[in-house]
């Protein structure tokens, strides 16, 4: 899944989801893992990560990005440390920008509009810097 492809999810999505969250989860280098637990199921929500070479490998629960405005901070500080942000809301309608000459981006919640905001940045970035924001040479 491609940067444009999760960004378009987040930006349509009526309000946050735990599918939504793992797209961007995915996103960031997060993979499936299948933990057997002592009943001898699988732990649905079991995620493993590696962000860089000199990290070790983290397995929890992917946060709540969408639907949880903490997270959702969280994930911008992650992709975009030290930059600057902020967001508004009203019944039914979000907006965030993130970083300098932004344009701000409208999303049902907060939650969504600030992921919509990080990931768009992070995909011009990447962009800009010669790789591909998805993997495919679509950008936004």
């Amino acid at each position: 899944m491609s940067y444009i492809d999760v960004i378009r999810a987040l930006a349509n999505a009526p309000q946050g989801s735990r599918e939504l969250d793992m797209m961007i989860a995915t996103l960031l280098g997060w993979s499936r893992t299948e933990e057997e637990s002592v009943e001898g199921a699988y732990a649905a929500n079991a995620f493993e990560t590696n962000m860089g070479a000199a990290s070790p490998a983290v397995v929890g629960r992917v946060p709540a990005y969408t639907s949880n405005l903490q997270d959702a901070y969280e994930l911008a500080e992650v992709i975009l440390p030290g930059h600057r942000g902020g967001c508004g809301w009203e019944e039914g309608l979000a907006s965030a920008s993130i970083g300098e000459n932004s344009n701000p981006v409208k999303a049902a919640t907060p939650a969504l509009a600030i992921c919509v905001a990080a990931l768009l940045l992070k995909a011009t970035s990447e962009r800009n810097s010669g790789a591909s924001a998805s993997g495919t040479g679509v950008s936004p």
